[in-house]
């Protein structure tokens, strides 16, 4: 089934998969997020996953924006390079951040909500999140020391104030499009963190919900995660290499931005 989604997004949306994993859907209940007036609810969580289960896999924490949207396509995506993805769904109760970090916490404590659950090292976790997701997002990676957050991906949004409190040696990912009008306000949080590695990727004509279909950066978002996550090092190609399908390349960008530990920048524009 997932081989036909596969080539679906890649001959028909002209999404291209980061892995070649086959993956599947589910959802399953967590119970306890805290709501923030003194009580507490069960909240549903999507979980993307390799099909198999037949090794263990790092996670992905994915948090939405403000509208909600599944995300199927990047999850899927990230999923197939061997990576466990939970997304809390719309209309769970609670702070986004708690939210997205319960859903971390809340499936190691519960293993027996889904069997993926079982094969998930949770000692190599990434954030990710689109919009108002990936400023939450940057707030949940400022909690990395405890929960084992190697990377951290914002796809559209972003928080100036927290982006300086993530610690520096958890990579980042920027990611936006220059038909997105708050596209400035990633590039604050950008500038404003010290982690690195830091890239800002600002793709020619990306929309701000791009990422919700067929994204032309999906596949990079996915890479990042696997480049530390796994880690991978054919996705740190993907992410760093100078190859025709690589990050800064593969694409015409407007900004392709990459700070290093060495705080040189590397800086690819097109004009």
């Amino acid at each position: 089934m997932f081989a036909t989604l596969l080539f679906l997004i890649s001959t028909v949306l002209g999404s291209t998969p980061a892995g070649n994993l086959d993956c599947s859907k589910d959802h399953y209940t967590i119970p306890n997020f805290d709501c923030g007036d003194g009580t507490f609810q069960d909240g549903t969580v999507s979980i993307y996953y390799p099909t198999t289960l037949n090794d263990t896999y790092p996670m992905v924490s994915f948090l939405h924006g403000s509208g909600g949207g599944h995300f199927d396509d990047l999850c899927y995506s990230t999923a197939s390079l061997g990576i466990v993805v939970v997304a809390v769904a719309k209309g769970v109760c609670g702070d986004l951040t708690l939210q997205q970090l319960h859903a971390i916490d809340g499936s190691q404590t519960n293993p027996g909500l889904h069997p993926a659950l079982s094969h998930v090292k949770y000692n190599s976790v990434g954030v990710m999140g689109h919009s108002m997701g990936g400023a939450f997002s940057m707030g949940s990676a400022t909690h990395a020391k405890y929960y084992n957050i190697k990377a951290m991906v914002a796809s559209h949004g972003g928080s100036q104030n927290a982006a300086p409190d993530i610690p520096n040696d958890v990579p980042c990912l920027f990611v936006t499009g220059s038909a997105d009008p708050k596209r400035h306000k990633l590039y604050w949080a950008y500038s404003a963190t010290t982690a690195r590695p830091a890239i800002f990727a600002n793709m020619e004509g990306g929309k701000h919900m791009e990422p919700a279909g067929a994204g032309r950066m999906n596949e990079f978002m996915a890479h990042f995660q696997g480049c530390y996550l796994i880690p991978r090092q054919e996705s740190c190609d993907k992410i760093y290499g100078d190859a025709p399908d690589s990050l800064c390349h593969k694409y015409p960008m407007v900004d392709c931005d990459i700070q290093k530990q060495t705080l040189l920048k590397f800086r690819r524009k097109w004009q």
